[in-house]
């Protein structure tokens, strides 16, 4: 079921992001030691995405996860992912009638692909966004139903309402009034809806990338949604700087606080520093050897000195949260920490590695005079 107009609503349903398989770490690698490096980060993570998913599981909670299928099942079934790779390496797979030439043909573009496109489906929260009863898919189609098409089948064969905005691969038909749409900077608050944007891209709302605006505007006329857009100061994602837990009660970094305090009249901060800032030289040291990738997908691991895990919770309802450092003591709810390592490799908290397509509850006015 699709309906989530919170981030803090008892959480039912839910998205859990999912890497590459190993088998698919001789293609994305050309190195022997990076190949390995790279089998082990996705043995472990997937490790400790499961546990993460059996602690939801245990918590009653719906989990999906997405599916990409190992080098040898999608030479298998080509004709099935053609677009998406063809469309991912922005050139065609000649080699499809041996699977020994396909692989190495394969290698080859993803030691020069943009490693933006070779990313795995680990941050969905990147790429969809729900409220309401919509889901709104902004990947190219083919990219979202490879990695997501036995959930989205399904969701589209119950008749719910999900809309794909992603630019057709066809570029004649290729959407860019959604372009630079950034879900992970929206805040559902129920009936209002805060945008977090930078000073130049308001600024520059006529000639910039008109995605957020087009997106507050699908979210007044669908919904009747209060429409907020709010000045940042930077272009960071919203969800690494602030948590609503519930009514009232937000978890926001210390940068960020004062720009609130018009948006949320009375409401009580529960200020924090970023985790990065605290740890040792060591510690940061053993967080380098873990990022070791390098070149093609050096775009997978993003700038950790920027991203704000602790505030990157995903909360289960007004009471409860779950998050991979231990909060403020503040914090004011139940919390259940998980493990979650390679948020440094990935660059995605728990809230950027889950999307919650389903919250009990409805479209409620939190801010009612």
């Amino acid at each position: 079921m699709i309906n989530s107009w919170t981030g803090f609503q008892p959480l039912r349903e839910v998205w859990l992001g999912a890497p590459w398989s190993e088998a698919w770490a001789d293609i994305i690698c050309y190195r022997k030691q990076d190949q390995d490096n790279i089998r082990n980060i996705i043995e472990l993570t997937n490790n400790q995405l499961s546990a993460f998913q059996n602690i939801m599981e245990s918590d009653g909670i719906i989990v999906r996860r997405p599916n990409m299928p190992d080098p040898e099942e999608v030479f298998l079934r080509w004709k099935e992912y053609k677009e998406y790779f063809e469309t991912m390496l922005k050139q065609p797979i000649k080699a499809t009638g041996d699977f020994g030439k396909f692989k190495r043909e394969l290698q080859l573009f993803f030691a020069t692909a943009d490693g933006e496109k070779t990313k795995p489906q680990m941050n969905p929260r990147d790429d969809f966004f729900v409220y309401g009863n919509t889901l709104y898919v902004f990947l190219p189609y083919c990219n979202a139903m490879a990695w997501w098409g036995e959930t989205l089948e399904q969701y589209i064969r119950n008749g719910y309402d999900v809309r794909f905005f992603g630019p057709l691969s066809h570029e004649k038909y290729h959407v860019d009034v959604w372009n630079g749409a950034v879900p992970p900077s929206v805040v559902r608050l129920g009936k209002k809806v805060i945008v977090e944007l930078s000073k130049e891209s308001i600024e520059n709302a006529e000639t910039g990338p008109p995605g957020m605006f087009t997106l507050a505007k699908a979210l007044e006329h669908q919904y009747g949604a209060d429409v907020f857009i709010s000045d940042s100061p930077d272009d960071r994602h919203g969800d690494g700087q602030f948590a609503v837990l519930r009514p009232g009660t937000a978890l926001t970094s210390k940068s960020r606080t004062d720009l609130y305090d018009e948006t949320f009249p009375g409401w009580n901060f529960i200020q924090h520093e970023p985790e990065y800032l605290s740890l040792s030289q060591k510690q940061r040291d053993e967080i380098d050897k873990l990022r070791f990738v390098k070149g093609n997908i050096e775009a997978w691991i993003g700038d950790i000195t920027e991203t704000f895990f602790d505030v990157n919770v995903l909360v289960k309802d007004p009471e409860n949260v779950y998050v991979s450092n231990k909060p403020p003591k503040s914090l004011g709810s139940n919390y259940t920490k998980v493990p979650w390592k390679y948020r440094w490799f990935w660059d995605g908290g728990l809230h950027c590695i889950t999307l919650d397509i389903n919250r009990e509850g409805k479209q409620e006015d939190y801010f009612a005079s």
